[in-house]
Formats: structure tokens, C-alpha cells, sequence
């Protein structure tokens, strides 16, 4: 069975994407891997499973029937922190709630009974301690919740000294426009748009 990477997203406002391009360029070191740039997209990714190619078109069928169903929304800031499961990274979190919390769970509900129960290559041999990987193709739970990749570095301890930095700032709330499905790059970037549904305005 041929299978495709599905790399679904939620997309800001073309200028607040520019803002947080802008702070991940400010804590740039020369140990970075990864640094937001011009031919990268900032993004909030809600799902990432791979899925049979058939069944390609019903999930983009799906989203744009999800964005119709939702007005454009503000997403709050919660944190800046480092990834729940110790790589170098560090998050732009958002909170989990109202409208966001629901497009999350109808994005992943929808997406998923589509899925077939196909599982990602990386994870087909991982344990699955805690049934995610059976019940999502990965293990999703570890990233059910909005945030933004900032940056990832190649030393823990140089991503705690660009993460103590950020420890005073804030964020105004962002707006979410649009779902999307994104082509993946090195380290879950999202390198170009490959299809975008907007919710209403």
C-alpha cells in the first residue's frame, strides 16, 4: 500500500508569522539547527501521520469542510519552553482551549479514521508504551497542544541559555486564518504550502 505524509497545520496572519520569525532570527547562535528563515513557515502543527494515497483527497476534503465550519480566531500565549520529550528545541506554547482545543480534536478525528491504521516508518518498531502510536501512527499526546518550534540547538545547554533569555518576554495573541498541508523539511519545518483552507472571516 502506498502511503503520503499528511503534515496538517494551523497558519497566522502573514505578519504575525513575520513576528516570530523575527524572535527566532533574535536568539539565533551559531549552534543552531534550526532557525526560522525566509524559506521556512512558521506553524502550528496539528497532526502529522502518514495515510494510505487513496485516501489523499477524502482528508483534504475533510479540512476544507472544517474550515468553512470556523470563523478565524485569536490564540492565546501560555509559555516558552522546551519539548515535552528532550530535544533541543525551543516551543512558542499556546493554550489549549476554546476554539483552538476544538479545531485540534476535529482536525486529528477527522484525519485519523482515515488513517487505516497505518503507523509512521520512524515509529513501526518503537515500544509503544502508552498506545499512541497504535492509536494515532505516532505518538501524538507527547504534542497535542499549540506551539510554534522557535528554534532547535545542537547542545541542551545551549538551548537553556536562549530559553532563560526569553523567560521575561510575552506575546501578544496571534490569529489563526487558515488549515494547511504542508511539505516537511529537516527537523518538522514546513518548507511550502501544498494546499491552505481558510476560515471565515
Amino acid at each position: 500500500m502506498e502511503t503520503v505524509r499528511l503534515h496538517v497545520v494551523l497558519l497566522t496572519k502573514p505578519e504575525d508569522r513575520k513576528q516570530i520569525e523575527s524572535l527566532s532570527q533574535s536568539i539565533s547562535t551559531q549552534k543552531n539547527l534550526v532557525v526560522l528563515s525566509d524559506n521556512m513557515i512558521p506553524h502550528i502543527t496539528v497532526y502529522n501521520p502518514e495515510i494510505p494515497k487513496d485516501n489523499y483527497d477524502q482528508a483534504c476534503d475533510a479540512m476544507e469542510r472544517i474550515a468553512d465550519k470556523y470563523t478565524q480566531f485569536d490564540i492565546d500565549f501560555d509559555s516558552f519552553e522546551k519539548p515535552p520529550r528532550g530535544d533541543n528545541g525551543i516551543f512558542i506554547n499556546y493554550k489549549n482551549a476554546g476554539t483552538a482545543q476544538s479545531v485540534f480534536q476535529e482536525i486529528v478525528g477527522n484525519i485519523n479514521v482515515l488513517r487505516d491504521g497505518v503507523v509512521r516508518m520512524k515509529y513501526k518498531n518503537a515500544d509503544d508504551v502508552d498506545g499512541q502510536i497504535e492509536k494515532y501512527g505516532y505518538p501524538l499526546g507527547h504534542y497535542h497542544f499549540p506551539h510554534v518550534t522557535l528554534a532547535r540547538f545542537e547542545t541542551t545547554t545551549e538551548r537553556d541559555q536562549q530559553l532563560n533569555m526569553l523567560q521575561d518576554k510575552t506575546q501578544d495573541p496571534y490569529k489563526v486564518t487558515s488549515i494547511a498541508i504542508v511539505e516537511t523539511g529537516d527537523y518538522g519545518t514546513a518548507r511550502k504550502i501544498v494546499k491552505e483552507y481558510f476560515l471565515q472571516k
